[in-house]
């Protein structure tokens, strides 16, 4: 049974984009949310730096139809935005 939604840094990404199972996530996922930031990190930065993973993970995002999303602090609970997040 796959979930909903989730949101996902960059650490998830790359982990499964190098083990080659990306996919591990449509599988549990019906769809993921990528905020722009976490897109810039794992895909922008890491293709600008060569790294292979980050090609995978862009490719993976283009073929389920995900897309990074825009995150606007106004919706985010402020006591969230208090906290430490990593």
């Amino acid at each position: 049974m796959r979930g909903g939604k989730v949101v996902s840094n960059s650490s998830p990404l790359i982990a499964l984009a190098k083990l080659n199972q990306l996919s591990v996530l449509k599988k549990l996922f019906e769809e993921l949310l990528i905020p722009q930031a976490v897109y810039e990190e794992a895909v922008i930065r890491g293709m600008t730096q060569g790294y292979p993973d980050a090609l995978a993970i862009k490719l993976f995002l283009e073929q389920q139809g995900w897309q990074a999303i825009y995150v606007d602090h106004q919706y985010i609970s402020k006591d969230l935005l208090k906290e430490k997040l990593d």
